[in-house]
């Protein structure tokens, strides 16, 4: 009787396993680039949201005035 067991075919080399590291460490390196430049970015846009408020302050006060 033959036993079920699991296998592959052919096994991978030397040359699949490390291009599969590298591959997996690429994708590692970029998802932390990205993490951060999305952070950057959120803390850009917070930051220019509190000016952006004022200044439409500033011009509906202006507004205000000319009426």
């Amino acid at each position: 009787m033959m036993e079920c067991t699991w296998c592959l075919l052919n096994p991978p080399t030397l040359h699949d396993i490390l291009f599969s590291i590298l591959m997996l460490g690429g994708i590692a390196l970029f998802s932390t680039l990205a993490a951060r430049a999305e952070g950057r970015m959120w803390r850009t846009i917070n930051r220019h949201d509190g000016e952006r408020r004022a200044l439409q302050r500033q011009i509906t006060l202006g507004k205000s005035h000319l009426r």
